[in-house]
């Protein structure tokens, strides 16, 4: 299962052999497949320490944040409209709207 974006550290990795540490953010972009990014997906990254995912819901048009990965889930989970400003954990400094990347 493919992820919609992902967001990597800088490294000299062989791209054909993705290893889940280089990830720090991934980013799954749901208009029908919501109920399996939020459940079975997510679990997997969770699994794998992915320390960030976001599910942007397009007919909710609002992104689920999961955070904080433990035991093959994530601890800490929040929802914001697409027009709050997101901050990934791997760059504090950065502000994204969805709604402005759709527009």
């Amino acid at each position: 299962v493919d992820p919609d974006v992902l967001v990597m550290r800088r490294t000299k990795i062989d791209r054909r052999f993705l290893q889940a540490s280089e990830v720090l953010l991934a980013v799954e972009v749901a208009d029908s497949s919501l109920a399996f990014d939020l459940g079975s997906k997510a679990g997997l990254y969770a699994a794998a320490g992915v320390p960030e995912l976001w599910v942007l819901d397009l007919n909710g048009q609002e992104t689920w944040l999961h955070r904080t990965p433990a035991d093959g889930a994530y601890t800490a989970i929040t929802r914001q409209g697409f027009d709050a400003p997101l901050t990934p954990l791997c760059d504090p400094q950065v502000a994204i709207r969805v709604a402005g990347l759709l527009d």
